[in-house]
C-alpha cells in the first residue's frame, strides 16, 4: 500500500468508515508515501424541503478541522465537485479518477461498496472499480450509518482499530458538527457499536473491515 488512493462521495465519508486504517497508514509513512485522498463530491446540498443540509464552508472548515487529527501533512486533495446526490457514474468520471489514478502512480484503492444503498456512495464506487480496473490491489469499506447495505456485506479483511487510531476516528468525527446536529447520538453510536463487532469477530477491540476485489502478493 505505498501510493494509496481513498475514492470516497463526501468529506466526511472517509473518517466514519476508515479513519482507523487512514490513522495507522499515517503512522507509516516514514517508510510509505502518505496516502491520496480523493474526493468526489464538495458534500454541500439541500434537503427536500428547500433547507441547507450544510454549506461549502462548512464542509470545508470540517474537513480541514477533521484531517488534522490524523496528522497528514502531505496530502493531495482532488474535490471533483459533483453536486452531492448527483455523483454520477459515467465516462467523464472515470476518465477525471483514471487520470488522477496514473499520474500519482496509485498501487491501492480503498472505496465504497457498490451495494451501498446511498446513490453517491454506489456510483463513486463502480467508477473506481472502472477506472481503477488494472489497480494491482483494490478494496471496498463498509456502508456505515445512515447508509445501509443493499446485500450482505461479508468482511474478508479486518484492521485493528483499537486504541489511538479508534480514539482519533472518534475526535474526527466530533468535528463534523453539521453531521452529529443532524443525525445525533446515534450517528457514533453505530460506529462505536459496529467497531466492536468486528473487533469480537477478529479478536481484538475495536476493527474495521472491508471486502478485497483484488489483493496482489509479492513473495
Amino acid at each position: 500500500m505505498n501510493r494509496t488512493a481513498f475514492i470516497v462521495a463526501h468529506s466526511d465519508d472517509l473518517e466514519l468508515s476508515c479513519g482507523g486504517l487512514l490513522y495507522k497508514l499515517n503512522k507509516k509513512s516514514l517508510e510509505f508515501n502518505l496516502p491520496i485522498i480523493i474526493y468526489t463530491s464538495d458534500s454541500a446540498y439541500r434537503n427536500y424541503d428547500g433547507r441547507w443540509g450544510r454549506t461549502l464552508r462548512q464542509v470545508k472548515e470540517e474537513t480541514n478541522k477533521s484531517l488534522e487529527i490524523y496528522g497528514i501533512k502531505n496530502w493531495q486533495i482532488d474535490v471533483l465537485h459533483y453536486p452531492t446526490k448527483s455523483v454520477p457514474y459515467d465516462s467523464e468520471i472515470i476518465e477525471r479518477i483514471n487520470r488522477i489514478l496514473d499520474e500519482m502512480e496509485i498501487d491501492t484503492i480503498i472505496t465504497h461498496n457498490p451495494d451501498d444503498s446511498h446513490l453517491d456512495h454506489s456510483n463513486t464506487a463502480k467508477s473506481a472499480l472502472t477506472a481503477g480496473r488494472r489497480i494491482p490491489n483494490f478494496y471496498t469499506f463498509e456502508p456505515i450509518f445512515p447508509a445501509r447495505s443493499l446485500s450482505l456485506f461479508q468482511p474478508q479483511m479486518y484492521v485493528n482499530i483499537s486504541g489511538e487510531p479508534y480514539e482519533a476516528k472518534i475526535k474526527s468525527l466530533m468535528i463534523h458538527e453539521s453531521q452529529f446536529k443532524k443525525y445525533g447520538k446515534k450517528w457514533i453510536d453505530s460506529v462505536d457499536s459496529l467497531s466492536r463487532l468486528r473487533g469480537i469477530q477478529c479478536n481484538c477491540e475495536r476493527a474495521e473491515c472491508f471486502t478485497v476485489i483484488r489483493q496482489k502478493l509479492e513473495i
